[in-house]
């Protein structure tokens, strides 16, 4: 799967989609039931970010807590980025890797990877 190649060129190892020969993390899933809506929003961003910055709507949002979702990609890369700064930090050859020595904040960092993952999944015909 393309999260597989993704995540190993991206964040030094894949996720194990392959291995185990399903969406482990119900990450294609999400997807999949909520592109329609996406599309949608995207047709009206000032509405969608509206709809998406309400106090009301956040709870309902993903957080890297979450076991499965987008949440727990998040959550993965959180893990990934927290591992490459501190005390006993990773340094990779990766792509990850070349963001966090680049200067970027922590922050930046992390929503470099989850963007790139995002655009991987490839839903199964």
């Amino acid at each position: 799967m393309s999260q597989d190649i993704i995540s190993a060129t991206e964040l030094g190892e894949p996720f194990g989609y392959l291995d185990a020969d399903k969406d482990i993390y119900g990450i294609l899933f999400t997807f999949e039931a909520i592109l329609k809506f996406v599309m949608v929003m995207t047709l009206f961003p000032t509405t969608a970010v509206k709809l998406v910055s309400s106090p009301l709507m956040r709870r309902f949002l993903p957080k890297p807590t979450n076991p499965t979702g987008l949440g727990r990609l998040m959550g993965l890369v959180k893990e990934h980025v927290d591992s490459r700064y501190g005390d006993g930090k990773k340094r990779p050859n990766d792509a990850h890797q070349k963001f966090v020595e680049s200067g970027l904040s922590r922050e930046d960092v992390e929503s470099h990877a989850f963007s790139h993952l995002v655009g991987a999944p490839t839903p199964q015909a």
